[in-house]
């Protein structure tokens, strides 16, 4: 079947089924159904005109793998989640932007109320399948750049960072920023990390406004001790 992907970008759907209705200056599609990474989701597209001109909004709805987005963005924390993760996105992009800017950006929001999904992480970030906490990320994309995002999760706020690998086509999450984190008996406040990948190991860089230390995480923590100073 037919397939579309965004330039520079992780984005890519495959199979796409439906129709398309193109006029001089606008696109739209009531649904259509497609694949994205291999995983099937459901799409709507509308061109729409504001105080920013023509704009073209995408909006996605499905189920992700977790083996799917470890391939894709490359992060650890991945392997703390179990379960298919439902997801809501919606893509907006200013029409006159797509031919104008080589580096097209693309203001989107992502989110899921995490519905029988597993997370095995420290309270207050952990959740039980029958659990339901929101997680909602939004920002701007840059292509062949990366992102910053804005993230909820539950009533824990924090700003992301990712770099983009064009190569492999592969989001990693570079930076972490948040005013206040609890796990368990430990406050951060003004939690700053950095992860730098180093061959087969992570060094990751944690600044709070009471401490810092560098964490060294080895590629299969199972044989190796983690390193903290």
């Amino acid at each position: 079947g037919a397939s579309l992907s965004i330039r520079r970008s992780p984005v890519v759907l495959s199979e796409l089924a439906g129709s398309f209705v193109f006029t001089q200056d606008s696109l739209s599609a009531e649904r259509i159904d497609a694949r994205l990474w291999d995983a099937p989701v459901h799409l709507e597209l509308q061109t729409e005109t504001g105080a920013d001109g023509r704009v073209t909004r995408i909006g996605a709805g499905g189920s992700v793998g977790v083996p799917t987005l470890e391939q894709r963005f490359h992060n650890r924390l991945l392997s703390k989640v179990a379960g298919p993760v439902p997801l809501e996105l919606d893509l907006r992009i200013r029409n006159a932007d797509i031919l104008s800017k080589p580096n097209l950006p693309i203001v989107y929001r992502l989110s899921s109320d995490l519905d029988g999904v597993v997370l095995n992480l420290p309270r207050p970030l952990g959740k039980s399948p029958g659990q339901r906490k929101t997680l909602d990320l939004s920002g701007t994309l840059v292509l062949g750049s990366g992102l910053s995002a804005e993230c909820q999760l539950g009533n824990l706020n924090a700003g992301l960072t990712f770099e983009y690998d064009p190569g492999d086509h592969i989001m990693r999450l570079k930076e972490i920023n948040t005013p206040r984190l609890q796990l368990g008996p430990f406050v951060l406040r003004d939690l700053q990390v950095q992860s730098i990948a180093t061959g087969d190991a992570w060094v990751v860089q944690m600044k709070t406004r009471d401490l810092e230390g560098v964490w060294t995480i080895p590629g299969d923590p199972a044989d190796t001790p983690i390193q903290l100073h």
